[in-house]
This record gives C-alpha cells, structure tokens and sequence, in this order.
C-alpha cells in the first residue's frame, strides 16, 4: 500500500508532497535514496577521537570504487570537500582519516588511479602549504610518497611538482645519503620526508621526457626563490643528491648537466644576470663529479656551453663603453663559463666528439668580423681544452675531415685575425703537445697509464719526424757549407 501511494504521490499527484507528510514513500530518503559510497564515507570516521577509523568500511570503500568506476570522481569529491571542511576548523585528526583513505586507494584501485589523481594532487598541495603544521607536512609527504611509484600518472600531473618542495630544505645536507631508513626522528622530520620524495622522482626518470620534466619542475622553483647561489642556495646539494641516485641506480647522470646548462635559456634566467652566474657555477660543480663516459648528453651541454663562451667573449668587446659593473659581471661570466667547458670537456673522454662539434660551429662561418673573430676565439679556446684529450674517433686520421673543411674557408676570410685563428686552430689540432707539452709524457708513461691509448694522431710523429729529417738536413747543409769553406781556404793557401 505504501508503494502504491508513494508511485501516486510523486507522479499522478505530486503536489500533495507537501501535505500527505504521513506518506511513507514521501520521506526524504525514499525520495533521494543516500548512495551507497556517502554511507560508507560517513561510517568510516568514528564519533570519538579517541576511536580509530573503521578499516573493514575503508576496504569496503575501495571495493565499491574498483567496481564502480563512475562513482570515483564522486568519492574523490565528497572525500576533498571533507578534507577541506576539516582544515578550516583545525580538526587534524579527521585529515589524517581521509589521506588514510586515499593512501589506501591509491593500493587497491592502480588501474583507476587516472580518475582520482588530480583530487590527490590538490589536497597534497594544500597540505604542504601548511608550513606552520609539521605534522600536515608529514602526512602530505607520505602521500606522495605512496603516489609517485605510478609512473603513469606522474607524468600526466608532473607540472605540480614545484608545490612538492615548498619546505625549506635547511638541514639538506646534514641528512645522510647513504641510509635512508625510517626511524623515529626522521619520521616525524618533513625534511626527511621532501627527500625520499625527490629521491622518488630521481627513481622515476627512467626516460628523457619524464626525467626532463621532474628537472624542469626543480628550476622553476630554484628560479622563484633564487635559490642558485652556492653559499646560502639548495640547488647544488639537491642536485648533487639526484646525481648520486641516478648514477647509483644506472641512469645517465649527463643529461641532468644537459638539462641545466640549457635552463640558462630560460626567459626567467635570462633576465637575471647573477643567476646566469650562479647556474653556471653549479654546472660547474655538478660536472667535477660526473663520470667520464663519451654520451651525447654531454656533447650536447659543452655545444650549448661555446655558445655562452662566445656570448661572453663578444659581451667582452666593448668594455670601453659598459659601466664598470657590467665589465665586472662579464669578467666574472667569461671565467665561469670557460671553466665550466673545461670540466664539461673532461668528462667526454673522446676529443673527437667534439672535434665534430667545433666543426659545426665554423660552418657557414659569417663575413660580419666581429662574429667571426668571437667564433673563431671560441674555437680556439675549445681546442686548448682537448688537447689532452685522446682522439679516440680519428685515432686511424691524420686530421678531422670535417673540421678540415671547415678551417679552409676561415683561413681565407677577409679579416686578417679570423686567418691568423683559423691557422692556430689548425695547428693546435695537428700538434696538441704545443699547447700541453706534457701529454707526451703523461700518455706514454707505461708505468702510470698501462693499458691506455695513445692520445697523440699519427700527425704528431709524422710530424716529429719530418722536423727530424730537416734538422738533419740543415746540419748536412751547414756541415758541406763548412767543409767547401775549408776546401776553398786550403786552395788559397797553396
């Protein structure tokens, strides 16, 4: 009889639903039944505080969510708006049940995650923006933790990544690399916490579009907060630490340096001349403790870096015309970034890689002299950086063919200075021991270097020799000169 008169009073007659309020189908939940997932949520949270959350409803929960993948962006929704109502009356503990709730997801529903991982990044957010809660920090941290092994949605939701490190990493480097095992005080430190979530992320950089996304992320914060600067800055020790993890766990740690040296074109670095300075010196750092191995990453970083030593060296021209600021600044620019190439440099491990690179740069050299003077200057410095260097791609040539053709067209520009450059850069490549003397006896040291190529070209002793055979010639000639001297005064005498 009830359902008959509830089917009447919401259809033939739905006016009386405000007088027949004895009707039973006219009740609210009849009306708009509860969902199930709205009952399960208010279940799980206790009415003391004193209680613990229900852990069979919260499995129940991810249940009905892995069966009903419609109803997840509800959940996420009810469970973000819950969050966010606990928050703003400080009822932490609350907080705490609903990221014990997401956590617990984030395990048992993998393959929905995509429909819930925005509502878990927001509500992340907003619990690193409590700087004042340690223990919101904390909990947000341990979320993140749990969530970034998904690659997958990492990489869809990377661009949040800068409101990962919005603590302040003070005691970075006095957190041991070595272990990082849970302990009492560093769980309750979101320091630790910020680091084994960075750590996570250098785990994650399995490929070049991933791994480039998590680096850009970490520029941009160093960018907002001029957090470059070596003496009170956190990038060099972060750095340095994903460095470490990354050679550790196999991965290339060349490409974190190609990474950088590219962020110095960045509109927002660019604008700023110290920080050009500071990320040069902290590619300078990172770069002393890379390993030496011949990649194209870091073929890449010594390009983009000549091309910073030419800016450099053609900011250096007109010093006449500059405040005295600004001449400073471009001294101090043009020594950071040639030493920079010269760590960049030793780290290839094969002169003939970026021999090509030299080449590529003199191609289609410009007739303007002021440009052709600054490549050539370029050039020149990169060649007195390799000369130590083994030839490891022309060991079997006499002479780079690709650079070879294009020195010719240098040493016939019309600007007598780019001529002289060009020789000198042939010359220094024909013969590196004129600009470093003590390769000679440094390579061929078989008590030292046993085992180690010879860096020297087939150039060097054809060269040597030829030098030989025309000393001897000239003593021949002086001897013949000497003795026809002789002969002559002999026939006078008599």
């Amino acid at each position: 009889m009830s359902s008959i008169s509830g089917v009447i009073s919401r259809q033939v007659l739905p006016a009386c639903g405000s007088l027949c309020f004895f009707c039973p189908a006219l009740r609210s939940r009849s009306r708009q039944p509860v969902k199930r997932y709205k009952k399960l949520i208010a279940d799980i949270f206790p009415r003391s505080q004193e209680e613990e959350p229900n852990d069979r409803k919260i499995g129940k929960l991810c249940e009905y969510a892995a069966k009903n993948p419609l109803r997840i962006p509800k959940i996420a929704t009810s469970l973000e708006q819950r969050c966010y109502k606990e928050l703003r009356n400080e009822n932490f503990w609350s907080v705490k049940i609903v990221m014990c709730i997401y956590r617990k997801m984030l395990s048992s529903c993998k393959e929905q995650m995509p429909l819930f991982a925005n509502s878990v990044m927001t509500i992340i957010q907003t619990l690193l923006d409590q700087a004042n809660q340690d223990e919101m920090l904390i909990i947000g941290f341990q979320t993140q933790y749990n969530f970034q092994p998904s690659a997958l949605v990492f990489i869809m939701y990377s661009h949040n990544l800068e409101h990962y490190l919005r603590v302040r990493f003070g005691s970075w480097g006095k957190i041991p690399i070595s272990q990082l095992s849970l302990i009492i005080e560093d769980s309750k430190n979101p320091c630790f916490w910020s680091r084994v979530c960075l750590h996570n992320m250098a785990k994650l950089g399995k490929e070049a579009t991933t791994m480039r996304r998590v680096l850009e992320s970490l520029f941009r914060y160093f960018d907002n907060g001029n957090l470059w600067p070596a003496k009170d800055g956190i990038a060099f020790p972060v750095l340095k630490d994903m460095q470490l993890l990354m050679d550790d766990s196999g991965q290339n740690t060349h490409f974190l340096l190609s990474i950088l040296v590219k962020h110095l074109d960045h509109k927002n670095v660019l604008k700023q001349p110290d920080m050009q300075l500071d990320i040069v010196q902290v590619v300078t750092a990172l770069a002393r403790l890379a390993k030496i191995h011949p990649s194209v990453a870091i073929v890449s970083a010594v390009s983009d870096v000549m091309r910073h030593l030419r800016k450099g060296i053609h900011c250096s021209l007109d010093d006449a015309n500059l405040g005295e600021d600004l001449i400073k600044w471009n001294r101090k620019y043009h020594e950071a970034v040639d030493e920079c190439l010269v760590e960049l440099s030793s780290k290839v491990g094969d002169a003939g890689m970026i021999l090509d690179v030299m080449a590529t740069m003199l191609e289609n050299i410009p007739s303007i002299t002021v440009i052709a003077r600054t490549t050539i200057s370029t050039v020149y410095r990169t060649a007195q950086i390799i000369a130590s260097l083994p030839k490891l791609s022309y060991q079997n040539k006499a002479f780079p063919e690709a650079l070879f053709h294009q020195l010719l067209p240098a040493m016939l520009h019309p600007d007598h200075e780019t001529r002289i450059g060009a020789h000198q850069i042939f010359s220094v490549v024909l013969v590196p021991s004129s600009v470093s003397p003590y390769i000679a006896s440094t390579v061929f040291d078989s008590n030292k270097n046993a085992g180690v190529p010879r860096t020297l070209s087939r150039s060097v002793s054809v060269f040597s020799s030829s030098a030989a055979l025309f000393d001897k010639l000239k003593n021949q000639r002086n001897n013949s000169k000497g003795n026809l001297y002789e002969l002559n005064k002999e026939k006078g005498s008599l």
